[in-house]
């Protein structure tokens, strides 16, 4: 954890306290401070974030300290809790500290001071926190290294194993079950090789184990087999009654050679001749008199070569061998473990006594350990590495050059190498850009002016790795090779050299090289600088990624100042991260006073408190908020509203909201844009626009009474003159005045519908009991297909299904059915009306949306149109003359939606 990063939350009921604790605690530096004021709320904010510190008063509404510490403490949370509180009860204290508080401190006193102590009591809580976590990892780790190591560990208490790992189950041929709160007398035969009983000679070693020491011991096996095994028995606490630490290792083969010696020189020969370890006599002298052993072929050698050869020549090269050997044939038997010819043995050297107890002959036993000492340096070069990587990711704040630098000095010393480069690629893999020397190449190289760029296409023999594409090694330097184009005057010398390309998505990015190792590079050199340079790479990137993203953001924030209207953006946990000048001008508020801040600060300007808006809609669809707006429209991710009345600069206004969500790349909502527009004089202009329609529908409505009354009238004129006369010819006179009244009472009962367009607001409609409302005539079937879906229309939507009906009845002529149904795409929704009628010819598919066409009044299509064009909807005839008329209404995204979906 870093230290100068620590988040706390500070929870107390005085508010005032609270913003106090906060200014203190943050100007003392490295704090990061989050406010609650109450127990509840802080386990709320527990819940959706991390913090290091908790620090909280004790006496508070609803929720005390110690009831807030007990419930932190059963959701399992270690994080420390300091509790801050005016009560000086020791007993308040006391329990807080039983209850798992890290620290208590007393309200009271200089401000500065206390704050002080409380900033002290924080850091201390986080860094025994992080020392705590760091114990943990140590234990599991020691704890893995004890498991998994080759070597038999097990672990006394008193005189009873009580753990122990895989390679000691193994040796001793059992169970856990089979050894746990077993004595080592119980996993023994019941007598040692010197006649005394296991149980006795095990209470006598056990009393003296105040030390480490080391002795040999007779064990069994599950099955009864007996081995002999070297024990290292090390007191964990040798001052008390702690633990033992046992190491054993099996010695079976060493004691059968040992015995077979002292039993006949000639069955040892035919133990040693079968054995993997090498068996070798070595008299006073310093010759070779045997030499056994399956291993000697590892050698180059076969058994018995070796004899009659001086160990002094054979070890010319090898002096500290040679004095083990004299050593061992004065008396000394040792142990040592030594390399030759590129092998590794683990050997004893044992004296052998004459008759009168003078040293004669030394006898060597050397098993062929080169393989397992592989294995540990794997293992120690991976700890390596892994070190060097974490070393690395912690870097992740340093500069670019400072982590290449790591990196490389990193590579050079897991390789075991002297010098080191890394180059990078550039996109098209056509020029290698030099970036970074180790120091030590560095201080060899005499080149004063260093070229920095290269073409793959002219580069010798380290670029091969991006020819190639694969690692290339080279032991052997001065060796002629057709790719070598020669080094400059002061270059540094090259014994050896290995380069390795490093692949990002397919595309070489970087190559690192190293040189100069002593010994040759192999396969094992080439993963340690891959892995170590994949690492470093990955860490670029991602550098370089949070770097174009912070570029993004500023970008993004420059453009948002500069739009017309009041714009805000909140990241997804809700804190502000751009607030435009137009915003700054509606609500007085500076951008550098709320950009940071979350916990719905951007609603203080506009509401006096903290609340959620309609760009909370847009991030967590969160329903409460919508009751604080009108005219609410969805489409797709993006919601439009007004809000109620609000107080801004001392004016009650009304604002136009429009909110949305934002992605990254893989979808992810990462935030959200909300911009608004005063809307308070439009607003007012529909009011008066609204008071004006409303007087010239009344003043309509009585001109169309009295004119209506007028008809009636004139009506009844016509059809008395139809009764005082036989004319013919005036006949056809009345009945063209009769045809004409018609149409003036129709074109007057027109207006009356034609006034209440758009009067009243858009509602959401069921479209299937619209459909069903249609008052179907007898012999015509009606096909509903449109459950589950509502429209976002104006209230005279069921005038359009009607009006549709009568155009398909009066002038289908011969219609059985009526269909509806909805169709989605990717423009709308498309509701289908079609019938099984004559039709409507080509030629008049748009004519009939015409006002005055038809055969009636002309009026019912013009009107279905004008109704569906309040809110953006289109209607078009699509069928086939002959099959059926087929209107197809087009509903736009947003204005309609699935039944009880908001």
């Amino acid at each position: 954890m870093n230290l100068k990063s620590i988040r706390v939350l500070i929870v107390d009921d005085e508010v005032l306290l609270l913003e106090l604790s906060k200014i203190f605690l943050e100007k003392t530096g490295g704090i990061i401070a989050d406010t609650a004021p109450s127990g509840n709320e802080a386990l709320s904010m527990l819940a959706t974030k991390q913090y290091d510190v908790i620090v909280s008063d004790y006496q508070m509404p609803g929720k005390d300290g110690l009831q807030l510490l007990r419930e932190i403490k059963e959701r399992g949370s270690d994080v420390p809790f300091i509790l801050f509180t005016g009560k000086s009860r020791e007993d308040i204290a006391v329990a807080a500290l039983n209850m798992g508080a890290a620290f208590y401190l007393q309200k009271g006193g200089d401000p500065k001071a206390q704050f002080a102590e409380l900033s002290n009591m924080i850091f201390r809580a986080a860094a025994n926190q992080e020392a705590e976590r760091r114990l943990i990892t140590s234990e599991e780790k020691f704890r893995t290294m004890f498991m998994d190591s080759a070597e038999a560990y097990l672990l006394l208490s008193g005189k009873e194993f009580i753990d122990c790992n895989k390679a000691a189950l193994k040796m001793y041929r059992t169970t856990l079950e089979g050894i746990l709160g077993r004595s080592p007398a119980d996993l023994s035969p019941p007598f040692q090789p010197d006649g005394r009983s296991s149980e006795e000679k095990m209470l006598e070693v056990l009393q003296n184990a105040n030390a480490p020491m080391k002795f040999e011991w007779l064990h069994q096996t599950a099955d009864g087999t007996e081995f002999y095994a070297l024990i290292a028995l090390t007191p964990l606490n040798p001052a008390g009654d702690g633990y033992i630490f046992c190491a054993v290792t099996d010695i079976t083969d060493r004691k059968k050679a040992e015995q077979a010696l002292k039993a006949s020189e000639g069955r040892f020969r035919s133990v040693v001749a079968n054995a993997e370890a090498l068996s070798f006599v070595i008299d006073r002298n310093g010759i070779i008199t045997l030499s056994e052993g399956k291993g000697l072929a590892n050698l180059g050698r076969r058994p018995g070569e070796l004899v009659g050869k001086s160990i002094n020549e054979l070890l010319s090269n090898d002096p500290h061998l040679i004095r083990s050997v004299e050593r061992a044939s004065k008396g000394e038997s040792l142990h040592d473990i030594f390399n030759y010819r590129g092998r590794k043995y683990d050997t004893v050297f044992t004296p052998v006594k004459g008759e009168e107890g003078q040293s004669s002959d030394v006898i060597a036993i050397a098993n062929d350990i080169t393989e397992k000492a592989l294995i540990d340096q794997e293992r120690q070069q991976n700890a390596m590495r892994m070190q060097a990587l974490l070393e690395l990711n912690q870097m992740s704040d340093r500069p670019l050059s400072e982590l290449t630098a790591f990196a490389m000095e990193e590579g050079v010393r897991l390789t075991n190498s002297s010098i080191g480069y890394l180059a990078f690629m550039n996109e098209d893999e056509t020029v290698l850009t030099m970036h970074a020397w180790s120091r030590e190449a560095m201080k060899q190289c005499a080149i004063t002016e260093k070229p920095f760029e290269y073409k793959v296409s002219e580069t010798g023999l380290w670029g091969e790795a991006v020819r190639l594409r694969k690692a290339v090694i080279t032991n052997d330097y001065s060796a002629p090779s057709v790719m070598k184009r020669g080094t400059p005057t002061g270059h540094v010398r090259l014994t050896k050299h290995m380069n390795v390309p490093v692949f990002d998505s397919g595309r070489i990015v970087l190559v690192a090289g190293v040189g100069n190792k002593k010994e040759d590079y192999d396969l094992g050199d080439v993963r340690e600088l891959t892995l170590l340079m994949e690492g470093m790479w990955r860490l670029i990137r991602k550098k370089r990624m949070e770097e174009a993203l912070r570029e993004s953001e500023k970008r993004m924030a420059d453009i948002i100042d500069l739009l017309p209207d009041p714009t805000m953006v909140i990241s997804v946990d809700g804190i502000v991260v751009a607030w435009n000048k137009a915003m700054e001008s509606l609500t007085n508020t500076k951008a550098l006073d709320i950009v940071g801040k979350g916990e719905h600060e951007y609603a203080m300007p506009f509401y006096g408190q903290r609340r959620p808006l309609l760009i909370d809609y847009a991030l967590n669809k969160n329903h409460d908020v919508l009751s604080k707006y009108n005219s609410i429209r969805l489409d797709g991710n993006v919601i439009t509203a007004e809000t109620i009345p609000l107080r801004l600069k001392g004016k009650d206004v009304i604002l136009w909201a429009r909110a949305s969500p934002f992605y990254d790349d893989n979808g992810e909502i990462i935030g959200g844009i909300e911009t608004v527009r005063d809307v308070t004089e439009w607003k007012r202009s529909e009011s008066t626009l609204m008071q004006m329609n409303k007087q010239l529908n009344t003043l309509s409505d009585i001109t169309r009474h009295d004119l209506l009354n007028t008809l009636t009238v004139l009506r009844g004129h016509v059809a008395l003159a139809r009764t005082r006369t036989q004319d013919e010819q005036f006949l056809k006179h009345l009945k063209v005045e009769d045809r004409l009244l018609q149409k003036v009472e129709d074109q007057i009962m027109f207006t009356k519908e034609y006034q209440n367009l758009g009067l009243a607001a858009p509602i959401w409609q069921n479209l299937a009991e619209l459909v069903k409302k249609m008052d179907m005539p007898p012999g015509v079937a009606l096909m509903n297909e449109c459950d589950g879906i509502e429209i976002y229309a104006d209230p005279m939507l069921p005038r359009v299904f009607d009006n549709l009906l009568d155009n398909s009845i009066r002038h289908g002529e011969k219609v059985t059915a009526i269909r509806v149904k909805p169709k989605r795409g990717t423009d709308g929704l498309r509701i289908i009306f079609e019938d099984n009628g004559n039709g409507i010819p080509r030629g008049n598919k748009e004519i009939i949306f015409q006002r005055g066409y038809g055969k009636n009044t002309g009026l019912g299509l013009f009107l279905v149109r004008e109704i569906l064009e309040i809110t953006g909807m289109k209607i078009e005839e699509t069928g086939v003359e002959g099959q059926g008329a087929r209107f197809e209404v087009l509903v736009p995204r947003g204005f309609y939606r699935r039944q009880n979906e908001q």
